[in-house]
């Protein structure tokens, strides 16, 4: 009796050490068992039939961005589904994400406490094990830094001011909500506008407006996209520019937050390379520049200029260039000039 009663203890001590190991993806095969999953996590698993699902559970520990990212180790067919739970405890699909290598989500902003799943399944006809590789990644809040809309802007008579000093965040809240904003130009360099949807789950557009001379509002151009970025405008100090942000299609019933920036930064010329000619007892320096821009070249005290002609090409005439000397190039174009390049005068090439 005390054999058996021993052996018992020995099975039984067994079971449990190899109770003590990483789960399985047939241990979380529902929704109910999803496996908790952390910011940053990286796990190992796998799937073993066609009708296989693991399921994970993840709640944002912050406000802050997360993305996932599904590895396929032998580069097998999988499906990614992104899953949320909503303010009724209902599951709602966000976006499914098929690959056979590397599936990366979009981004996805939600606040503290908020629940998402992540479904993994595959596509197959056979009952080969699918190994695959499934990482958290996440970052803090990308609203942190910006500046809220001070109000509720519908039409452009009620625009919020924007400038390049600071991001504006608000929130679009129904299917044809809009948001105006305005912006004055500072100074006569290149201005484009950005926009940042920070769910991304639905693309969003902008669109840019100036009054003529007639006092009429007139659209420059509208651009779409999760991350919708102007063309780039140029006006004189003073001058009134309109943002109007949506929707793309009208289709969104639920809250969305954005960021809006301005980038009127100055710009310069792109910086020059070496010339390609620039021979001992020659006056001539040959090479490339932007296409139509000013080339200077200082050699000595004095400084040479040329224009590029429309393939870029540039031949500045100089003094005649002695051994060792050296001489120094940038460009010029719309007024900014490029960071300044210095070269030997040499001998040959």
């Amino acid at each position: 009796m005390k054999k058996i009663i021993s052996l018992l203890l020995c099975v039984g001590l067994i079971v449990s050490l190899l109770g003590v190991s990483d789960v399985k993806a047939s241990d979380n095969n529902t929704p109910e068992n999803a496996l908790i999953l952390k910011s940053n996590d990286i796990i190992n698993d796998s799937l073993t039939s066609d009708e296989a699902e693991d399921w994970y559970k993840y709640v944002v520990p912050e406000s802050g961005c997360e993305y996932f990212e599904l590895i396929s180790v032998n580069n097998e067919d999988f499906y990614m589904t992104i899953i949320e739970l909503d303010e009724y405890d209902i599951r709602r699909d966000l976006k499914s994400y098929h690959g056979n290598e590397v599936i990366k989500t979009s981004e996805y902003s939600f606040e503290k406490g908020h629940t998402l799943y992540v479904k993994i399944s595959r596509y197959a006809n056979n009952n080969r094990e699918y190994e695959y590789k499934l990482i958290s990644h996440f970052s803090s809040d990308p609203l942190k830094n910006c500046k809220w809309a001070i109000k509720k802007a519908d039409t452009e008579i009620d625009a919020n001011d924007i400038s390049s000093k600071v991001n504006i965040c608000s929130v679009l809240n129904k299917q044809d909500d809009v948001d105006w904003y305005k912006y004055i130009v500072l100074n006569e360099n290149p201005v484009s506008f950005k926009l940042t949807n920070t769910v991304n789950w639905d693309d969003y557009k902008i669109t840019v407006y100036e009054y003529d001379s007639n006092d009429i509002l007139r659209e420059l151009g509208t651009f779409s996209g999760l991350e919708a970025i102007s063309e780039e405008y140029t006006y004189k100090k003073g001058q009134i520019i309109y943002v109007k942000v949506q929707n793309c299609y009208g289709n969104s019933s639920h809250e969305t937050k954005y960021i809006i920036s301005v980038n009127d930064s100055f710009k310069p010329a792109s910086k020059l390379d070496a010339p390609i000619s620039m021979l001992v007892g020659t006056n001539i320096v040959v090479g490339i520049a932007d296409a139509g821009a000013t080339v200077n070249v200082k050699y000595g005290k004095k400084t040479y200029k040329a224009i590029s002609d429309e393939n870029g090409f540039y031949r500045v005439k100089t003094a005649t260039l002695k051994k060792g000397k050296k001489l120094t190039i940038w460009q010029t174009v719309d007024k900014k000039s490029s960071e300044k390049t210095t070269v030997k005068v040499v001998e040959k090439y």
